[in-house]
């Protein structure tokens, strides 16, 4: 999620809260994160272009990521929160951070969030 409500952050909740509340969030999350892992992520040209029926003017962006995986996937849940099927014109890179004799690297990706045309592959 990219902004996490204050009462989801809680450690304990009373049963009638966790029913009203919280549960109906855990289910959407799942719902959302299932729908992610589906989403087609397009980060090079394809030789026979795609119809997109609908997209997102300004693209989707993440940063400090672990690895590769988890910068596609984070860009699939974004899409997938905003209703859409695919990620195109994605652009996956990442840096080099050192701290002295410490180095790791950091991941982050821009996308544009897409619904295409399913019936045409």
């Amino acid at each position: 999620m990219n902004v996490i409500p204050k009462y989801l952050t809680l450690g304990q909740y009373c049963l009638p809260c966790f029913a009203d509340k919280i549960r109906p969030k855990i289910l959407n999350y799942h719902q959302t994160m299932k729908r992610a892992k589906g989403i087609l992520f397009l980060d090079k040209p394809r030789r026979k272009p795609v119809k997109i029926l609908k997209k997102l003017n300004e693209p989707l962006l993440v940063k400090d990521c672990k690895d590769r995986e988890e910068t596609i996937l984070r860009l699939a849940f974004k899409a997938a929160e905003l209703g859409f099927n695919s990620v195109v014109k994605a652009n996956v890179n990442y840096k080099k951070v050192r701290n002295a004799g410490y180095q790791k690297m950091m991941w982050q990706g821009t996308g544009i969030a897409a619904t295409l045309d399913e019936s045409s592959e």
